[in-house]
């Protein structure tokens, strides 16, 4: 049974999406094993080691933001290569769950747009850290934003990431010492590592 229902966790977790793996292994728990696979948490290996961290995802309107965490989706998975797809800006909230070595992590993307930069900070309660998402365009602009962000919301702990999209793109303009800058081309699992551990640990686990 532990055989099977690691296996189980495994495929659904490296072909479907966090939320969508979750959903269907409750089904198949409670349909085929009346809920003897217990979680699929568990049934990773997580347990009670594991952590579920909530981080919000901001920054400025096409800045990367949902690109940055379908990747960080897919790379994760295992499902990383091919041309970066074109995104809808983000209307509103998304939120999309990954889970990866016994951690959850729900990143809560919130829209760019000045309608939405209101709202930043009423939705860091309940975060442990942002993530604040800037490329080679309007850099002025994004560094103000994040300025003024951490002017009203001085305490939790942010991660800048510059998202590259050809070779040559640079970060033009300098962030507070406290802020970690995080490099990432979109289409490297080595990236998207690189930003779950840095997430990871900002928020002190």
């Amino acid at each position: 049974m532990e055989r099977i229902r690691r296996e189980v966790s495994q495929a659904l977790t490296r072909y479907l999406p966090g939320q969508c793996a979750v959903a269907l292994f409750k089904c198949v728990n409670w349909l085929c094993c009346c809920g003897s696979l217990g979680s699929l948490e568990d049934a990773l290996g997580g347990g009670n080691n594991g952590m579920t961290l909530r981080v919000l995802v901001i920054g400025l309107d096409q800045s990367g933001k949902t690109a940055l965490v379908t990747r960080l989706q897919a790379g994760v998975a295992g499902l990383m290569g091919g041309q970066i797809p074109e995104y809808v800006p983000t209307e509103g909230f998304q939120v999309q769950t990954v889970m990866k070595d016994g951690h959850t992590i729900e990143f809560w993307e919130i829209g760019g747009s000045k309608d939405y930069r209101s709202l930043w900070e009423l939705q860091t309660e309940e975060k442990n850290a942002v993530i604040f998402v800037m490329n080679k365009s309007r850099q002025q602009e994004a560094k103000d934003a994040l300025i003024n962000f951490r002017q009203r919301v001085p305490d939790i702990p942010v991660v800048a990431v510059f998202v590259v999209y050809e070779t040559g793109d640079s970060l033009a303009v300098e962030l507070d010492r406290d802020v970690e800058v995080v490099p990432v081309t979109l289409g490297s699992p080595q990236s998207m590592s690189l930003v779950w551990r840095t997430v990871i640990d900002v928020a002190n686990v």
